[in-house]
């Protein structure tokens, strides 16, 4: 088991507004990866892991010297982690 009871709650809880979302930090996924490609430090990349359900994961390239390995290798290659670092699905 993962979760401990620490105790219950009385009395009723108002509903809560809809939630909110800033839309500048709401990118989605960037680009696939796509070799022989002119990538810089900074520039996020996204590498398919599955299909059914759609699953992507997110990289950054790394700044120089490594960034030199971004169009080279994709981050999911052997040889990807000189020059990207994962970010998240």
């Amino acid at each position: 088991m993962v979760w401990t009871i620490v105790g219950s709650c009385t009395g009723t809880i108002a509903p809560t507004g809809a939630p909110t979302f800033n839309q500048a930090d709401l990118i989605g996924c960037p680009d696939e990866w796509v070799k022989s490609t002119s990538y810089e430090e900074d520039d996020l990349v996204a590498v398919t892991v599955s299909t059914t359900p759609l699953r992507k994961i997110a990289f950054k390239c790394k700044a120089w010297p490594f960034s030199g390995f971004c169009g080279e290798f994709g981050p999911a290659d052997f040889g990807g982690d000189q020059g990207w670092t994962k970010e998240g699905g």
